[in-house]
């Protein structure tokens, strides 16, 4: 396992022509840093974990619903089977929520909530033609109420952003916004609740040249704006995979694809400079040429707030070679300073197939508090500290 810094000059030289901002970026080095341990073997598809109020970290891997403690020490709190679970985040009542794929009254997902002991019960089941089918991850917005989309049905069979709300009895399934393809976009693959109240999220689909958009939402009636429709794909990126606020009113974001190599772009959006694009996904490392994806791309959904103000995660793809379609994934860093304009892209770890901690990164990463990770592999669950 090669731990790697790579910075991007050919992109930066992108982004000064699109904002004509002064900025300047790290240069490209070597490093031996971080470490990575397995912290159980356990396979299959699941959600990333969670930090409960109990200082303990619970995840979903296939049936199993499983426990790390604080102090590292794994162990299986039950099984059962709801479905596909895809996404998992602790709620304002310390109860754990989630979503299916799969499962529930129609096949098609569900919310759910489970206890820390492992009670499940669903919440609400998705229909294809009112509330959509096949729910991503969800949020609980700071009002108290869960929102979420879904990568298809609604209105036009577009996908949805749907609601979720508390009542005396039981919980109400709402649409928010039904997605109509070339409009607003199709296939919604993330959402966030910004600082300023609204909601944003990316569709990787649709729009006017079917790259994909970014948007800004109205949670309570549904209004939406739409910040950028993706076009061409060399400038722009093309297929956002999700969109975060660093810090209020700065947003960054990856596509999956677009940029010089075709593998994907960073991206910023602001008030006052828009939409621009700054770094390429995929480059290869000149030292390596036997490994002709080991810059990363793919991200799996969005990176984790470290407490030194980057941002970790995982590429489903890059890295060492695994197969002839694929490699074996990479864990990164990323940074950006929105008031220098300084800013890196570091593939931290290649994973590889042989060693106990597997290969392929499925999630998220979960971030502990002080300083370490816990992701997943196609055969393990890892423990990652920079």
């Amino acid at each position: 396992m090669q731990i790697l810094n790579q910075s991007f000059g050919k992109a930066c030289r992108l982004g000064f022509i699109a904002t004509g901002l002064l900025f300047a970026a790290a240069s490209s080095s070597y490093l031996q840093a971080g470490t990575i341990t397995s912290v159980s073997s356990l396979t299959g598809v699941g959600a990333p974990s969670v930090k409960a109020n109990d200082g303990s970290f619970y995840g979903i891997r296939g049936t199993t619903f499983y426990k790390i403690t604080s102090a590292g020490v794994y162990a299986t709190v039950t099984t059962f089977s709801i479905g596909q679970v895809n996404s998992l985040i602790k709620g304002s009542d310390g109860n754990l929520y989630g979503t299916t794929w799969d499962g529930g009254t129609y096949g098609e997902g569900t919310v759910f909530q489970l206890t820390l002991t492992g009670t499940a019960t669903v919440l609400a089941a998705f229909h294809s033609g009112s509330s959509g089918h096949t729910p991503g991850r969800l949020l609980q917005a700071s009002t108290g109420e869960f929102y979420g989309v879904t990568a298809g049905g609604g209105y036009y069979d577009d996908g949805t952003v749907f609601r979720l709300d508390e009542g005396s009895s039981s919980w109400t399934l709402s649409t928010v916004h039904d997605f109509d393809g070339s409009g607003t976009g199709r296939a919604p693959n993330s959402l966030i609740e910004g600082s300023d109240g609204y909601l944003y999220g990316t569709a990787e689909y649709g729009g006017t040249y079917n790259s994909g958009t970014v948007f800004q939402l109205d949670g309570n009636f549904g209004y939406i704006n739409i910040l950028k429709e993706l076009g061409s794909s060399i400038w722009d990126g093309g297929n956002p995979a999700y969109i975060l606020e660093k810090e209020p009113g700065n947003f960054i974001g990856m596509t999956n694809t677009g940029g010089s190599y075709g593998r994907g772009m960073v991206y910023t959006y602001t008030d006052l400079s828009g939409y621009v694009t700054w770094m390429d996904l995929g480059e290869d490392f000149p030292d390596e040429p036997g490994y002709p994806n080991d810059g990363g791309f793919e991200p799996n959904g969005s990176p984790t707030l470290g407490t030194d103000g980057k941002f970790y995660g995982t590429m489903s793809d890059g890295g060492k070679f695994y197969s002839i379609s694929q490699s074996a994934g990479t864990l990164y860093r990323l940074t950006f300073d929105f008031s220098t304009y300084i800013y890196n892209l570091e593939t931290l770890v290649e994973f590889t197939p042989s060693t106990t901690i597997g290969a392929l990164p499925q999630e998220t990463l979960t971030h502990d508090g002080s300083g370490h990770f816990y992701g997943t592999t196609d055969s393990s669950i890892f423990k990652f500290t920079p």
